[in-house]
């Protein structure tokens, strides 16, 4: 747990075989608190770390609306590329 830093998103597995994704808000030598991550916003957790079997990091996901746009930017790009030419072959 030594390589987590605060902030960072997190997956717990716990003694009672639940596990809890959140961002590192605390963390102590006797517990963690963490932030779940949920639609609806919920208060912070704290869990003693005697009920936890282990903490990972969690990979960072990508953002799907910037993902989006490059995707149309690049279309368009495209789109009015051909345009030109079509434009240019015509035009003589």
């Amino acid at each position: 747990m030594r390589h987590l830093t605060v902030g960072s998103t997190v997956r717990i597995e716990g003694a009672s075989g639940k596990s809890l994704r959140g961002v590192l808000l605390k963390a102590t030598g006797h517990s963690v608190v963490i932030q779940p991550r949920a639609r609806i916003p919920e208060p912070a957790v704290e869990l003693l770390l005697a009920d936890v079997l282990s903490i990972s990091p969690e990979p960072a996901r990508g953002n799907l609306g910037r993902a989006i746009a490059a995707g149309a930017a690049a279309g368009a790009g495209t789109a009015l590329g051909v345009f030109f030419i079509i434009v240019s072959l015509y035009a003589d």
